[in-house]
């Protein structure tokens, strides 16, 4: 999905969140994500070109988020990527799809510290 494991000027390689009870997303299901040492300083969360999903993002969320409820941070369509907002540092982020999606093949999230 991301070509390479190194960002834009990252010196080191990136490492993949992990999603609670697994990595893949269920359709209109709300999925935690948490970075596997604490905060990140930037995670990169990649639509795939023909995933056939929208995927739906909030950084630092508290919890899950319902499908129907507003407020999320960013709506990616197939092929878009979003970075974190600089300087805010990633603990958790809720991921929503459209349909189902596989982790590494419709979606990516994966951060630097």
């Amino acid at each position: 999905m991301v070509a390479g494991k190194y960002g834009i000027g990252a010196t080191a390689e990136s490492v993949a969140l992990a999603g609670a009870g697994g990595n893949d997303l269920v359709a209109n299901t709300s999925k935690l994500f948490t970075p596997p040492n604490g905060a990140m300083a930037a995670v990169i969360v990649t639509n795939a070109p023909a995933s056939g999903v929208t995927i739906k993002v909030k950084w630092n969320a508290a919890a899950v988020v319902a499908a129907g409820v507003g407020g999320w941070d960013e709506v990616l369509a197939e092929g878009e990527v979003r970075v974190n907002p600089p300087g805010l540092l990633i603990s958790k982020v809720a991921l929503l799809a459209s349909g189902n999606a596989t982790n590494g093949t419709n979606f990516q999230i994966v951060g630097w510290y």
